[in-house]
């Protein structure tokens, strides 16, 4: 698998490309969302914690992308999903552990919308994310 980013000089650099093409592709892995629930889905690990909840989720994600076979650094798209909770002046802790999580990856990959909704299926969740990789 091949990843070009495809940057645009009228827009901001941010840690993710404005655009990827993604070629010669031979296998696809779509993780489904993940948020911090514990086993028995009866509450969160880390509640009402965005950054607790994040470093959780990545875990988890990084355990289905192993057994799936994939790497880190084959992610190509990353949704982000964030309750009303979550305030402006949390987003940069975030973007920073996002950022470190995909630091092996030499091509970043293409971010999707960052949407707030009022809750997740967990009351105590502040934050879901899903992945989109290619080999």
């Amino acid at each position: 698998m091949k990843k070009t980013p495809i940057y645009n000089d009228e827009l901001p650099n941010l840690f993710f490309p404005w655009a990827l093409k993604v070629s010669e592709i031979k296998d696809i892995l779509f993780v489904s969302g993940h948020a911090d629930v514990k086993l028995d889905n009866s509450s969160a690990n880390f509640p009402n914690d965005l950054i607790g909840q994040t470093e959780f989720i990545l875990k988890q994600i990084s355990k289905s992308i192993d057994k799936a076979g994939f790497s880190i650094k084959e992610v190509v798209r990353i949704e982000v999903t964030l309750t009303k909770k979550v305030t402006d002046t949390q987003l940069p802790e975030l973007f920073e552990l996002l950022e470190e999580y995909l630091k092996d990856s030499p091509v970043k990959p293409a971010g999707g919308t960052l949407r707030f909704i009022d809750r997740l299926i967990g009351k105590e969740c502040l934050i879901e994310i899903e992945f989109i990789l290619a080999q």
